[in-house]
């Protein structure tokens, strides 16, 4: 979903299927949002479910040596977000260039993060962050 902030500002928002989901309240840059170009992103917040989530935040390279590349992601991307439940695959959120700082915030499982040690562009791995409800 998106919503005019004004002033040239949007809130990207959208659900997961079994609950959780994620907002982002972005500037006035490009990127790709399936599909759509759309603002780019200073702050991301992701909602998580009342499962065991598992939150990836990587640079590309890292999110293909993970995965062998199980799902395609954009040449401008530089912060592959995607999230896992219990013991399934994991699945790309967003995938985002531009990023200042990005926040997770658990919806009361056992949920975990891991993070790439440096990302292309303005994002600081200590701008990443999960927030736990247990």
């Amino acid at each position: 979903m998106f919503e005019d902030l004004g002033e040239g500002r949007y809130s990207v928002s959208g659900m997961f299927e079994d609950g959780g989901g994620y907002r982002a309240d972005i500037a006035p840059q490009e990127f790709e949002f399936n599909g759509q170009d759309v603002p780019d992103n200073d702050l991301l917040q992701v909602f998580g479910s009342n499962d065991d989530e598992q939150f990836f935040v990587e640079n590309p390279t890292d999110y293909m040596n993970r995965t062998g590349g199980a799902e395609e992601i954009s040449d401008t991307a530089q912060a592959i977000i995607s999230r896992g439940v219990g013991e399934g695959p994991d699945t790309i959120i967003i995938e985002q260039a531009n990023l200042e700082e990005i926040t997770i915030i658990g919806g009361g499982g056992e949920d975990s993060l891991v993070k790439s040690a440096s990302f292309p562009g303005d994002l600081d791995p200590s701008r990443v962050t999960l927030e736990t409800n247990n």
